[in-house]
């Protein structure tokens, strides 16, 4: 590359690999004027180039100066290389450098300093005080404190922290995609978290977000928001990095400091980094780190340090912390009690599934006051599932006393019993465990009910297996049971695979039901459809219809092979009804009572037998079954019954 592609490069803000740069200034430094005029008008555009060229010059000048004055070769190399990482602390005890410290570097250790270059003088930095190699110490972190409250008391820290020159620049940055992965889920690391709550929390999530295997993922259930993420600082100088996230709280914009769950960094580091990324900035400086981190256990091992708090007043840092649970995370104030973590507390902030799941657990836990919440796995405590004491009685009574059902749960697909693990190694506690678990409500309305069954498996014929909550059979009536808890109150993409797309055709073309299917092509993904279920021509927005239609089809399924002989049918939908307990916030109340309504609207307002004459007619149409089943005998046996947790009865 020429020297002339080089400037055109810089001066355009182009971007140049680690290679490339260090390559170029090699080539640049061969002739000492070009080397230094380039430095002049082009380093301060780019980074890269301006790391490179101080690393370069600063290695080859520090050496060169100091065996000019008499250092025997080796011990240059080593004190040019100690300067260069910024390890000056280790040179106050020898004796022998001390003459070439005080002469010649002991400024430098404070700000900048001018060397020699072929009769000229270029200019080369520091290592950033953020950078220097005790602040990354915790056994070096009380000193470092010290060392930071006394420059901030001094009232120059800025100029320590972050010296002249400082080259501003236009910020010029858009963000418009995450790191998104279809199919590796990725490392936990502080820039994908960054990236994807930003993302993931937008009112219209992109629809990548929803299918991104990423395992870190969640929703943001709190009142402090993610605004931006990777904002550039106010000065283009090497090694000086972005801000990790902006963050609002009520008016207030914070330009705040991240680090991941397993970071071994420092919080006075933390402290150090945000201090340097907010000079002559706009915003206010924060720190966030995540609940049972290094940098958590720092911060309570000096809150009240005095240093600490001198820093802290002084420069108006404000501390956050992170907890989170499986699905959300919330950003709260360090002193402040997070509802993740705490069951007692304010469940404003929570998703509308939690709040309902936490209204659940008050009222059983109030009724029963044997029962205990908090379920404690890998280090995290779920305030919305039973204890794991309380469980495990749960379970020892269900093997005892209903030994049926719990061999159905233990052999279900759902896998209700026990502890789960995702496929990166997360655990989380057993399903059934849950408040606000379906599985769990039907087994304790049910379980004493003679012949009840749970978890009954159903082939659909078109692809897949219709997983109902309940079966039963009596002498004249077969009952099939689906319930439902907290899933009405949970987001929907209403995407779905294609091999459904002929019957959800079929549905919309007959004249006998009332449900209709609007079908869309999802972007860059041929296998998948987007479906609006309509019903009278109005939309579906919180009853599953996506999964009644699987439920018609395995129940027509197995009275059209033979499996069952014809006799009534009853298909039970069983929906929690919330207006019966307690639900402290108001708000969330309205909301949940709204969505509840709608779905009982939703549901009574579909002919489900008539969408399981037209399931029966599309079976007819897609395979021979056996002759002697009359399938309009089938229909009209077939009835379906909306109830409650009050009004569910097998009769």
């Amino acid at each position: 590359m020429s020297i002339d592609e080089i400037k055109s490069k810089a001066e355009n803000a182009s971007f140049l690999s680690k290679t490339q740069a260090t390559n170029s200034v090699k080539k640049l430094l061969k002739t000492s004027k070009t080397a230094e005029e380039f430095y002049v008008e082009f380093g301060k555009y780019s980074a890269d180039m301006e790391s490179e060229f101080n690393n370069i010059v600063f290695r080859e000048d520090c050496y060169d100066y100091l065996v000019e004055r008499g250092m025997p070769v080796d011990k240059a190399f080593k004190l040019t290389r100690i300067i260069r990482t910024g390890r000056l602390r280790f040179l106050k005890d020898t004796d022998e450098y001390d003459e070439f410290l005080e002469k010649a570097f002991i400024n430098w250790a404070k700000g900048v300093q001018y060397l020699p270059y072929r009769e000229k003088c270029v200019e080369v930095f520091r290592v950033l005080y953020k950078d220097n190699e005790d602040i990354n110490r915790r056994s070096k972190q009380e000193e470092q404190l010290k060392f930071l409250a006394e420059m901030i008391r001094d009232g120059d820290y800025k100029e320590k922290i972050l010296p002249e020159p400082r080259y501003p620049y236009e910020h010029k940055f858009e963000h418009s995609h995450c790191d998104f992965s279809s199919v590796s889920p990725k490392r936990v690391t502080e820039k994908r978290i960054c990236r994807c709550w930003n993302y993931y929390n937008k009112p219209i999530v992109n629809e990548e977000c929803n299918d991104c295997p990423f395992k870190f993922k969640k929703k943001n259930a709190g009142s402090i928001e993610i605004i931006d993420f990777e904002v550039p600082t106010e000065f283009n100088i090497a090694n000086l990095g972005g801000i990790d996230w902006l963050l609002k709280d009520g008016d207030e914009i914070f330009a705040t400091e991240v680090k991941p769950p397993e970071s071994t960094e420092t919080l006075v580091r933390m402290i150090a980094e945000i201090l340097t990324y907010t000079i002559d900035s706009e915003y206010k400086p924060a720190i966030c780190f995540f609940a049972d981190s290094k940098q958590h256990d720092d911060y309570n091992e000096y809150k009240n340090n005095a240093d600490f708090q001198n820093i802290i007043n002084q420069t108006g840092i404000r501390v956050l912390c992170i907890t989170y649970d499986e699905n959300r995370f919330e950003i709260h104030d360090v002193e402040k009690e997070s509802f993740i973590k705490k069951i007692s507390t304010d469940v404003s902030v929570q998703s509308l599934n939690h709040i309902l799941d936490y209204a659940i657990m008050k009222s059983e836990t109030a009724k029963h006051p044997e029962l205990k919440a908090g379920y404690e796995i890998s280090g995290r405590i779920y305030g919305n599932y039973l204890s794991n004491d309380c469980f495990d009685e749960f379970a020892k009574v269900m093997e005892n006393k209903y030994l049926t059902a719990f061999k159905m749960y233990g052999q279900g697909k759902g896998n209700e019993m026990e502890i789960r693990k995702n496929r990166w190694g997360t655990f989380y506690p057993p399903k059934m465990a849950s408040f606000g678990s379906s599985s769990r409500m039907i087994f304790n309305l049910m379980k004493d009910t003679d012949g009840f069954l749970f978890e009954k498996q159903l082939p659909t014929t078109v692809g897949g297996t219709a997983n109902l909550d309940g079966f039963m059979e009596t002498a004249s009536k077969y009952f099939f049971v689906e319930a439902k808890c907290r899933e009405p109150y949970s987001e929907k993409n209403n995407v779905y695979e294609r091999k459904y797309e002929k019957l959800y055709n079929f549905i919309s073309n007959s004249k006998k039901s009332n449900v209709s299917c609007e079908i869309e092509d999802v972007k860059d993904e041929p296998n998948k459809m987007k479906v609006t279920f309509n019903v009278n021509g109005r939309p579906i927005h919180n009853f599953d219809m996506k999964q009644m239609i699987s439920h018609l089809l395995g129940v027509a399924t197995a009275f059209l092979n033979g499996k069952f002989e014809i006799k009534d049918i009853e298909f039970i939908y069983l929906l929690f009804d919330p207006t019966i307990i307690e639900i402290e916030d108001e708000k969330a109340k309205t909301h949940i009572y709204e969505i509840y309504n709608n779905t009982c609207n939703e549901c009574n307002s579909t002919d489900f037998k008539a969408l399981f004459e037209v399931i029966v007619d599309y079976l007819n149409s897609y395979k021979k079954w056996n002759k002697d089943i009359s399938s309009s005998d089938l229909v009209n046996r077939f009835s379906f019954k909306f109830c409650s947790q009050e009004t569910i009865a097998c009769k």
